[in-house]
């Protein structure tokens, strides 16, 4: 995926002005927008990206639509890239607590026990940040009855709506894994018309 590592490079670029006040979650609510969309603008448009007029509200709630929802996009991994290994470990899970998004993207993994195994879902944000659920859970409305889950299978991904939010996460094998996976499942949610109403 060419465009993730030009995002990647980019974010990477831009890591370096984010200054990070941790008062409170998300974490993106607590930065010094300007300066980071200024630099991120620039770093797009010398690529031939017109990113246009975006506000700095439509970025943090992950409104932004078009040049303006990659302009978030290489905000919350610029972000996500600041702080990555340095939350604490009583931040909330959901939404996420560096960009404020909820997951749309998951990986099921098998995790043995002392005895039995079980399947959890590595539940991704598009901005890098990850976690670990049971199987069945809305990180939205916290459904965890998966009869209360619709399921669309589409190639080697399994969607699943909450029926209670209609919050869409699509989830891939084990061996499916990498930053990459949420930006490829974002863009077969829209694809597929299955945008959550959460996110």
């Amino acid at each position: 995926m060419k465009a993730f590592d030009e995002i990647d490079a980019i974010a990477s670029s831009l890591q370096a002005l984010v200054k990070v006040e941790p008062s409170s979650y998300p974490l993106i609510s607590n930065v010094n927008m300007e300066e980071l969309i200024s630099a991120a603008k620039q770093e797009l448009e010398r690529r031939g990206i017109d990113v246009g007029g975006v506000s700095k509200e439509a970025i943090v709630r992950g409104e932004a639509e078009g040049a303006g929802g990659l302009l978030s996009l290489v905000i919350r991994r610029a972000l996500y890239k600041r702080v990555k290994g340095s939350l604490p470990p009583d931040a909330p899970a959901f939404p996420c607590p560096v960009c404020g998004l909820y997951p749309i993207a998951g990986v099921m993994k098998r995790v043995k026990g002392a005895i039995f195994s079980m399947d959890v879902v590595e539940l991704h944000c598009l901005c890098g940040y990850s976690t670990t659920v049971e199987q069945f859970h809305c990180p939205v409305c916290g459904n965890k009855d998966k009869q209360a889950f619709d399921l669309y299978v589409a190639g080697d991904i399994t969607y699943r709506a909450c029926i209670k939010c209609g919050h869409v996460i699509g989830i891939a094998k084990e061996e499916v894994e990498g930053e990459k996976l949420p930006i490829a499942i974002a863009y077969s949610i829209s694809r597929h018309g299955w945008i959550s109403r959460s996110a």
